[in-house]
């Protein structure tokens, strides 16, 4: 998941026939982007797997396994936020926010501040997995935690809902799958 994250904000370049067309001076000019974490961290983290490939004009399954934690998650991000008497001070104002307990989410507005890691660990809430050979055949299915404290899910497919442990969850089988992930902030 870490890697996936880092493929995301890496700092991309854009040079020769791939430069940005710069609307002042229109011409076209060398340029980067990168995805940076502005902010705190929010309370509930949902990450979106993408599993289809278009770059040949059909759709074609990503089945990439993608390997997750369930359990303290901490996020590597890139931050604009370095200013670290600020963190200090977002640290200082968390220490007050109550605990709470993840199965009644009320959004605070509050998070961690990313300046290399999260300031706070994520529990694995729940995930949406995809069955199936092809990414416009097959069949969703998710798990959700059931517990916190014994580390039970429910895997819920259709009508059917059965407990499952946390090894069926993070097994090679989901995660070839998976495509939605839900974690949240301990307290």
């Amino acid at each position: 998941l870490q890697d996936c994250i880092d493929d995301f904000t890496a700092k991309e370049t854009f040079t020769g026939s791939n430069r940005f067309m710069c609307e002042k001076c229109e011409s076209l000019q060398d340029a980067t982007k990168q995805v940076e974490w502005e902010g705190r961290t929010p309370q509930v983290l949902i990450f979106h797997i993408v599993r289809t490939d278009w770059s040949t004009g059909k759709p074609k399954k990503l089945k990439t396994k993608v390997k997750f934690p369930c359990d303290d998650f901490r996020m590597k991000t890139v931050s604009k936020n370095n200013n670290k008497n600020a963190i200090a001070e977002e640290d200082k104002a968390n220490d007050e926010i109550p605990k709470m307990d993840p199965m009644e989410l009320e959004s605070d507005g509050e998070g961690a501040t990313g300046s290399e890691y999260t300031q706070y660990s994520y529990d694995l809430l729940g995930l949406i997995s995809h069955e199936g050979s092809q990414s416009q055949m097959g069949h969703y299915t998710s798990y959700t935690r059931s517990s916190f404290t014994t580390g039970t899910y429910l895997h819920c497919n259709d009508a059917s809902v059965k407990a499952c442990s946390e090894k069926e969850v993070t097994s090679k089988k989901v995660h070839g799958g998976v495509t939605l992930l839900f974690y949240y902030r301990k307290s």
